[in-house]
């Protein structure tokens, strides 16, 4: 995927606490075919440049060669605007959840840098980990057998993504507003933590309840630079009052 798709446009897949060095191969294959080529690994659980995983890659050694690991999401995904997490799992305070389908059809900007996150392969994506995504997708699947390996997942939406690029290679859109990285959004997050804390709104016995619920507003969003600003603007008016 060339044209109008820039290098720092074509998403990153972001694999955690992977357990087998084979479906790490997988993976990187499944990516190259459709035109992804940065993959990054949080807590790998196995080597992800043992034999048997070049092995799987059947021709996308250069991808293993560079693959990047990190101890967070949150540390892979520093610079990318739009982080999503593949998962099933419900929360009492849900992130938004599409379908690959439902999300690729309603982007209308070709501006946004992304990430793709998938999960262990038995225990999927935690909590914690789903707090430091954007929003939440989910394959469509039997009910009476949900489950897909890891690979035929990513290949799923890599794929998805390769028929949505393509639209873009024939298609011209306007510039939008730059969006916020996600580290931009994690300090819109601890200065407004900060500020409900300091104004008595966190209750300080349990407040992770109100801190997820704030997060998961600021994520559905997908707010711009200026409008973080803005943001924090506020915060900053009200910290000066307290």
């Amino acid at each position: 995927m060339s044209g109008l798709l820039k290098e720092n446009l074509v998403p990153s897949v972001v694999l955690v606490e992977t357990s087998h060095s084979g479906n790490i191969g997988s993976v990187a294959r499944a990516m190259k075919t459709m035109g992804l080529n940065s993959l990054k690994l949080v807590r790998p659980k196995c080597d992800p440049q043992a034999h048997i995983a070049y092995q799987m890659s059947s021709g996308a050694e250069d991808i293993l060669d560079n693959v990047r690991i990190y101890d967070t999401i949150y540390h892979s995904c520093e610079k990318i605007e739009e982080v999503i997490a593949l998962s099933y799992r419900k929360r009492s305070i849900p992130l938004p959840v599409k379908c690959p389908r439902e999300y690729f059809d309603q982007i209308e900007s070709n501006q946004h840098s992304r990430a793709f996150v998938f999960g262990n392969e038995q225990s999927g994506l935690s909590n914690r980990d789903l707090d430091d995504c954007h929003l939440q997708m989910a394959i469509p699947s039997s009910k009476d057998f949900p489950s897909l390996n890891l690979a035929a997942s990513v290949q799923i939406i890599c794929y998805e993504w390769a028929v949505w690029a393509s639209h873009f290679e024939t298609h011209t859109f306007e510039a939008t507003e730059p969006p916020a990285e996600s580290a931009e959004i994690v300090s819109l997050r601890t200065h407004c933590q900060n500020t409900l804390s300091n104004i008595g709104v966190i209750r300080k016995a349990h407040p992770e309840h109100t801190l997820r619920r704030v997060n998961r507003m600021i994520n559905r969003y997908g707010l711009t630079k200026s409008e973080v600003a803005f943001l924090r603007g506020i915060l900053t008016a009200v910290d000066k009052l307290t």
